[in-house]
């Protein structure tokens, strides 16, 4: 459910394909890792002393061996344990970026990165399980000298500085403090000189910062957003800077856009091992079209075989046909010979961060993890051996039986189901009917599966029981066989419906269905009930089997209408809590249709979500990512960022909150009190004085800035003239912000501080403001 929303975001913001594709690996890594689960989440309940015991188990022997834990008693250990959260990061996601303030201790659980010099294009040292980094920053309160990014997928446990904080008392705490600024200062100055002396060894020199000119790789702004230009090779980039930069790459024959910041290869000290054969890929051509051929041949082993083996009786000697039935047949089972050979040791996997390929590594993983004791049990030719030990008069009806093995490998049908669902999905027509599709996979096709094999059952226990007892069978009260018959008599039945010969293959096959649907929906009229003992201990047996499979249809069903009808449930019914609310409080009836059009454009537009709704659930990289592609024009538009660092740009525009209003909406009036910024991104919004009139602020342009610098109230009302979406900073995100990087806290004076009444091109000279350092926080007088 969670791709889903996902795609339906990324299809509504049209999102480039590799962003797509990162959140896709992303949610594999999640619930390949943890199943999308958060420890603290899920026992935050728990008391104290069993919180502390389940974190010791999880992460305590993780952090004994570490070197700036060493001095820590074992019941410290399990204070920091506690505290520890897990973070995920995809291949090329920087963990640290080089430039940033030190809030946090970074330890690696899983997975393999790499120091490096972001600024020189140099890989410092490498990141290996079990290690930790960032704690010089951490402990010294300095910016990070280099950054961390992630080399294959990787899990990261994070300890904030607020926690490292909350778990001492103020005196261990300064002990602790002095004790490991002193470890780490030593380490400090270790890599300052391995720093230093890498430098001398390639040749360069200088502490040029990394702006946002320099990543992006041109001298003007370009158009961000032609992606008919973009290949398919630049369609894989890992982040967002990689994917302008090769946009302005393509851009640069049309016109001389391109700096002498030219793209380059990204360095690494990691060798990249085999390379990997594109047809094993997950998903990859090959792969689909094997799929599906194997979803038609897994079909048929479900429903053919033992249809065959019960409601088909084989004539001597026997026809053609049934040569030529068992011979096609047989071919299906080299085809699943060869799946299973594919599946065991070439055909790649996802697992543990990264793809596997090594043949040792998959066969491993198979044994493990995949239906390797189905596939083998389903694949021994069982009728061989019965021939060979059993004498029989009809061989054929044996190996029918013996081949009821085949039927193990329906173990294969969720997987191959949800390849079908992939192929469809490229597919424009299959978006409006996914819903049919998933309702046809989880209730109509086990339902009648089911029903399928309950039918064949009913019908051979019916046929062999036909004459037991004083009672005879069903078959025979209703006229399919008479009493006398013999098994001699009924060598040749025929296959086809029929009206005038009553037992046929497929009349007996649809009776037998009627009753196993009938049984299994308990929806039974009494035409067909079991008549002997046999057929009644037989009854009793899907009785309870019918009561417990259709109970969890039921509930599987269930869960699928409340995953799709519940957010319009949920939407009609705050719609009507809003009428009743009006009614009751008898508010005015245009306020009233004004807030059913604001939730009613919030549904068409996002189905009544909100963005962190969509992107809670991604790693912070690609949230970054996506921040900085949904919201780029205040990127291209705000000059003074072309020159800022990445970090500060990354987090200057994840603090930007998406607000929506509608026509006529009143912003704020004059006089209101209220301290955000307001970028506008779609529409125009008129901002009235009664001193200079009315002036318009449109698509890219700003209002509302004097409110982060000064506390005053709204000179002007701002009215929406239609439909807009704005990009909101709030003044609390603002002064973390600046806290964070306070050296760009005039860049951003002189940016916004503009004046509502005075026209946007005007700029206020910011006066220069003392900044001072009081006890490791920034305070600007």
């Amino acid at each position: 459910m969670q791709l889903q929303n996902f795609a339906f975001y990324a299809k509504m913001k049209k999102l480039p394909g590799f962003m797509v594709r990162r959140a896709k690996l992303f949610f594999q890594f999640q619930l390949d890792c943890n199943k999308g689960m958060d420890a603290h989440e899920i026992f935050r309940d728990l008391p104290q002393c069993l919180r502390l015991e389940l974190f010791k188990d999880l992460y305590a022997n993780l952090l004994a061996p570490i070197p700036i834990f060493s001095m820590l008693s074992p019941a410290q250990l399990n204070a920091v344990a506690e505290r520890l959260h897990s973070k995920l990061y995809l291949p090329g996601d920087d963990i640290i970026m080089e430039g940033d303030v030190g809030n946090a201790l970074y330890i690696m659980k899983q997975g393999l990165g790499e120091k490096h010099l972001r600024t020189f294009q140099l890989i410092v040292a490498p990141v290996y399980e079990g290690s930790s980094f960032g704690e010089v920053a951490f402990f010294l309160a300095k910016r990070h000298s280099h950054g961390v990014r992630a080399v294959k997928c990787c899990e990261v446990l994070c300890l904030t500085k607020a926690d490292w904080t909350s778990a001492w008392s103020s005196e261990v705490s300064l002990n602790f403090k002095v004790k490991m600024a002193m470890a780490v200062e030593k380490e400090d100055q270790l890599m300052e000189r391995i720093t230093t002396a890498l430098k001398g060894n390639f040749g360069v020199t200088g502490q040029a910062s990394i702006k946002l000119t320099s990543m992006l790789g041109v001298k003007k702004r370009a158009s961000l957003s032609d992606k008919h230009t973009i290949a398919g090779r630049r369609d894989s980039v890992p982040n967002y800077f990689e994917y302008i930069r090769e946009v302005s790459r393509s851009g640069a024959r049309k016109g001389p856009l391109l700096s002498q910041f030219a793209p380059t290869p990204r360095a690494t000290i990691w060798h990249p091992g085999p390379p990997q054969q594109p047809s094993w890929m997950p998903h990859s051509l090959f792969r689909n079209v094997w799929d599906v051929i194997m979803l038609a041949v897994t079909t048929y082993y479900v429903t053919m075989v033992p249809f065959r083996a019960s409601f088909v009786e084989f004539p001597q000697p026997a026809p053609y046909w049934i040569v030529i039935w068992f011979a096609a047949e047989y071919v299906l089972d080299v085809l699943s010979v060869a799946d299973f050979v594919l599946r065991f040791q070439v055909f790649y996997v996802f697992a543990k961060g990264e793809m596997q390929t090594l043949p040792a590594v998959l066969r491993r993983h198979y044994r493990v993890h995949g239906p390797l004791i189905s596939d083998i049990v389903a694949l021994v030719p069982v009728e061989i051996f019965a021939i060979g030990l059993f004498s029989h008069t009809n061989s054929w009806k044996l190996v029918s039986l013996c081949r009821l093995n085949r039927i193990l490998r329906l173990v294969h049908l969720p997987r191959l189901t949800h390849s079908l669902e992939h192929v469809l999905s490229r597919r424009k027509w299959f978006m409006a009917n996914r819903t049919a599709f998933e309702y046809m996979m989880t209730f109509v096709a086990p339902f009648f599966i089911v029903c399928h094999w309950i039918a064949c059952l009913w019908f051979y226990v019916s046929f062999a029981s036909r004459s037991h007892g004083d009672t005879p069978s069903w078959l025979v009260t209703m006229g399919y066989l008479p009493l006398n018959m013999t098994m001699a008599s009924t060598d040749d039945i025929p296959l086809g419906f029929s009206e005038s010969t009553k037992f046929t293959s497929m009349n007996v096959y649809l009776a037998s269905l009627y009753y196993a649907v009938s049984s299994l929906s308990s929806q039974s009229f009494g035409d067909v009930f079991s008549r002997n003992a046999v057929e009644t201990w037989l009854t009793l047996g899907i009785i309870l089997f019918s009561i417990t499979f259709y109970g969890v249809l039921v509930g599987m069903l269930a869960e699928m209408m409340q995953d799709k009808l519940h957010p319009r449930a949920s939407f009609e019914q705050h719609m009507v809590d809003v009428s009743t609310f009006f009614n009751y409080r008898l508010l005015p009836f245009d306020f009233f249709i004004q807030t059913s059009r604001f939730s009613r454009l919030q549904w068409q537009n996002h189905m009544g979500r909100t963005e962190d709704d969509f992107l809670s659930v991604l790693s912070t990289t690609i949230r970054e990512d996506i921040a900085m592609f949904v919201k780029q024009n205040v990127v291209k538009n705000l000059r003074f960022l072309l020159e800022c660092e990445e970090v500060f740009v990354r987090a200057l525009v994840t603090k930007l909150r998406t607000e929506q209003f509608i026509h006529a909406d009143v912003i704020y009036q004059f006089g209101d009190v209220g301290r955000t910024l307001y970028f506008v991104d779609v529409g125009s919004v008129s901002l009235v004085s009664a001193t200079t009139g009315v002036q318009t602020r449109n698509h890219n342009e700003f209002f509302g800035g004097v409110a982060l610098f000064e506390d005053v109230g709204r000179t002007v009302t701002a009215i929406a003239n239609v439909e807009c979406t704005m990009f909101l900073l709030y003044h609390d995100d603002f002064d973390k912000l600046v806290d964070r990087f306070p050296e760009y806290f005039d860049r951003c004076y002189k940016q916004w501080c503009v004046r509502d009444e005075d026209p946007i091109q005007k700029m206020y000279i910011p006066p220069r403001r003392n900044i001072i350092q009081h006890n490791g926080s920034t305070k600007f007088h």
